[in-house]
């Protein structure tokens, strides 16, 4: 038999503290308006070369829709030692909360 599972949270880990906004200021928490400053002030561009992912900017669009169906997301600095444990010990961590 099948086990199925059910997704309350997605955590995206990478090199780089998470979303910056055009001062290169973390952005804690981000939602739908937040994003669309973000384009605005040019702080999120389609990336310049290619990039298999999307970039920043396909992430956030993509964690946004989940946010929408009430998963939330972090976006993690997974350079930071110990970032990823404190998240998932429910203790303060250097990232971004993608919510709805």
């Amino acid at each position: 038999p099948s086990t199925k599972y059910t997704i309350n949270k997605i955590i995206s880990v990478g090199d780089f503290p998470g979303v910056l906004d055009a001062q290169n200021k973390l952005v804690p928490l981000l939602n739908r308006q937040v994003f669309e400053h973000l384009i605005e002030t040019g702080a999120i561009k389609k990336p310049l070369q290619t990039d298999v992912t999307g970039g920043m900017k396909a992430k956030i669009e993509t964690l946004l829709s989940e946010a929408r169906n009430g998963i939330e997301s972090i976006i993690l600095d997974g350079r930071k030692p110990d970032n990823l444990y404190r998240v998932l010990s429910g203790k303060s961590f250097l990232g971004t909360i993608v919510k709805d």
